[in-house]
């Protein structure tokens, strides 16, 4: 549905609403500012419309790309926590290397008492 198919009245004058001061961005009823482009209302109305739409499909065209690279970094997040767990697993078994020798040792130590 488009605006521009609407009327609009002046609550005030009660009288219909024809021009749009693109100048001062008011709504007129007849009159015209001085030295101020103006349209009609309908010509105004179908241009901010189409601009607005414009817009809200420029919005959603980064929107999705958006999306697309915050699932690429939650994966990116995933692999790297991944590979955090296994470093740190590698760490452990590296330095409880030592510790297992010290205790076969003492294992054979006290096996020969």
């Amino acid at each position: 549905m488009s605006l521009s198919s609407h009327t609009l009245h002046c609550l005030e004058h009660k009288r219909e609403v024809e021009l749009y001061c693109d100048t001062c961005l008011n709504l007129l009823m007849n009159e015209k500012h001085h030295n101020h482009q103006y349209n009609k209302l309908h010509k105004a109305l179908e241009y901010y419309e189409e601009e607005i739409l414009s817009s809200l499909k420029e919005m959603e065209k980064q929107l999705k790309t958006k999306k697309e690279v915050l699932g690429c970094l939650d994966e990116c997040h995933a692999e790297i926590s991944n590979q955090q767990a296994e470093i740190f697993c590698h760490k452990i078994k590296t330095a409880a290397k030592p510790c297992l020798g010290i205790a076969n040792s003492l294992n054979v130590c006290c096996n020969t008492l």
